[in-house]
């Protein structure tokens, strides 16, 4: 399966796609992971899966300590069709 990484506007929140490529912490729900873009992503996930592709639909935050992340509200599965 081929992912796909992109960026649209989408009035104060942006969607976000790409292939989860590792689970940097996860614990009650709470995850901050890593796509196969180096892209660090930050949320709440029900059974996160690395290799899957994701939509996530948020915004950029800048944590002092941490960096730039994606910090998401919202997220859709993109289920492999092959």
């Amino acid at each position: 399966m081929t992912c796909r990484s992109d960026q649209v506007a989408v009035m104060a929140d942006e969607r976000l796609r790409g292939c989860l490529a590792r689970i940097r912490y996860e614990r009650d729900g709470f995850l901050i992971g890593v796509l196969a873009d180096n892209t660090v992503v930050k949320g709440h996930v029900l059974e996160p899966r690395v290799g899957l592709e994701y939509v996530f639909l948020g915004r950029w935050v800048d944590d002092p300590k941490f960096g730039r992340q994606f910090a998401f509200e919202n997220y859709e599965v993109r289920l492999p069709t092959d």
